[in-house]
């Protein structure tokens, strides 16, 4: 195989929808020092800019030959490849300087033979991204002991003149509670270690732009960075962080707002005339043949009012599913998806805050250009009981309804704080799961901001459905006053 060869236009060609699997092509990468290193699983892409992959790489061993894995960083693009590679690479050398744990370097630089940039890694055996260990843990004991470690390994870094900007979990790696950091690309060192505000600063990063950090415990992770720091908790400074780390979500959340339908992320999208179909890649069960026979089976929205909005409950082999109607006109508001837009830019909303509700999983949108059309959407139903169902059960006990009930305050205050409202509050469309407390009304959500004074008498109608359940009643009441909202 001719391993000289100018690889940048097949790595161009590389898309997202290759993540997870082999490249189309073997490729061979001839590295100084190392030998012949050949990718195969494609990790993570950035098109047309960079990507990362698994490399496989001979070594000569007691007489025979060892096939070692490695991790694979390639810069290919077309003006600042150059740039791209050398942030990493330098965000690398401070790791190293710092004692920062982080995958060992074995090459960095130019591969002339291929025309880019390339940085080669230990590869950590067994060692899992951190942010999708936590995007499939849910029980929150545990997840708390790796949020506990990531704010350790902050704190050390911090503590070595180390300043990494971008803290995401998605940027480190966790093995047997060890966390190790992966992206090199925000980095800068320091001769001393960093002083309180720069290095709360960096923490009111982590906590705000971590859903995994959402929730009302910034008390406890801001005591045990000081206890990690060697400093002294103290109130004001705790109540500065809270102020920036909410701060800075406010302002994440508009920019969210504004890419709802431009992200794709795990979606996929399909066109064709008249028939747009956008699904997720890692739910093969729900492809565009399986959604539209899905749609095909309900009553479409033919013959009524342009506008409405018609709701369906499915039961399918992996779970229950929610799918939206509504006809509308192609060059209407929400990217032509009319109403059901409005629900999907809801749920992209409430996960967004870590609030627990129907998961997005496909759009579908057919008509004529400029002309009339029907459009879908289809979500992942919440698992869960009624919370009216849980809080009357004979056999919940008092420890279980003082868990579910803060969970509930902290939700809507959550929902109210942000700017977001609801346009009723029943108990039927709230679900109580172990661990959460969610929403499965997506349509009942509101982009307007609600007055005080508005959050109150919403609060206060949700009173009047438990007057028959005193002590219920007034455990919600106490909940509610505690978050004020009422």
């Amino acid at each position: 195989m001719d391993t000289a060869v100018d690889l940048r236009p097949k790595l161009s060609r590389v898309s997202r929808v290759h993540m997870g699997g082999p490249f189309p092509e073997p490729v061979p990468l001839v590295v100084p020092g190392l030998g012949v290193v050949r990718c195969s699983k494609i990790l993570q892409v950035y098109e047309r800019k960079r990507l990362t992959c698994l490399g496989l790489l001979d070594r000569h061993r007691n007489g025979g030959t060892q096939e070692d894995k490695v991790v694979v960083k390639l810069y290919f693009a077309r003006m600042r490849a150059a740039r791209q590679w050398r942030k990493g690479d330098r965000g690398f050398r401070v790791f190293m300087e710092g004692g920062v744990a982080a995958p060992a370097v074995l090459f960095s630089g130019y591969l002339p033979g291929h025309g880019v940039y390339a940085a080669v890694y230990e590869y950590l055996e067994s060692a899992e991204n951190l942010d999708e260990v936590l995007q499939r843990t849910s029980a929150e004991r545990d997840r708390r002991p790796m949020l506990e470690a990531l704010i350790e390994a902050v704190a050390l870094q911090h503590a070595s003149g180390v300043v990494q900007k971008d803290l995401r979990a998605s940027n480190f790696m966790v093995r047997s509670g060890n966390v190790y950091a992966i992206d090199g690309d925000l980095v800068r060192g320091f001769t001393a270690p960093l002083d309180r505000e720069t290095s709360l600063e960096n923490l009111a990063w982590l906590l705000a732009n971590n859903r995994a950090f959402f929730g009302d415990h910034v008390h406890d992770w801001y005591t045990l960075y000081c206890v990690k720091r060697g400093w002294e908790a103290e109130p004001r400074e705790e109540r500065r962080l809270t102020g920036e780390i909410f701060r800075v979500r406010r302002r994440n959340f508009k920019k969210t707002l504004r890419k709802v339908f431009s992200s794709r992320d795990v979606f996929v999208s399909r066109k064709e005339r008249g028939l747009f179909v956008l699904h997720r890649r890692d739910r093969p069960w729900l492809g565009p043949k399986e959604i539209l026979s899905l749609i095909e089976g309900l009553p479409a929205a033919k013959g009524e009012r342009d506008g409405s909005l018609s709701r369906y409950e499915v039961r399918s082999n992996h779970g229950g599913l929610l799918v939206f109607c509504s006809a509308g006109f192609l060059f209407s508001g929400r990217r032509g998806f009319g109403k059901v837009g409005g629900l999907w830019r809801n749920a992209y909303m409430l996960r967004w805050l870590g609030i627990k509700a129907p998961s997005p999983l496909a759009l579908v949108r057919s008509g004529v250009p400029m002309g009339r059309c029907v459009s879908w959407a289809v979500f992942e139903c919440v698992e869960g009981v009624p919370l009216g169902s849980f809080l009357r059960s004979p056999g919940v006990s008092e420890r279980e309804m003082s868990q579910v009930l803060p969970r509930l305050a902290r939700t809507l205050s959550t929902l109210f704080r942000f700017g977001l409202g609801l346009e009723r509050l029943r108990s039927d469309e709230i679900m109580v799961m172990d661990d959460a407390v969610a929403l499965s009304a997506l349509e009942a959500v509101r982009m307007a901001v609600r007055t005080e004074a508005a959050v109150r008498r919403l609060c206060s109608d949700f009173l009047t459905e438990w007057e028959d359940a005193p002590e219920v009643k007034s455990g919600i009441e106490a909940s509610l006053r505690s978050e004020g909202l009422l």
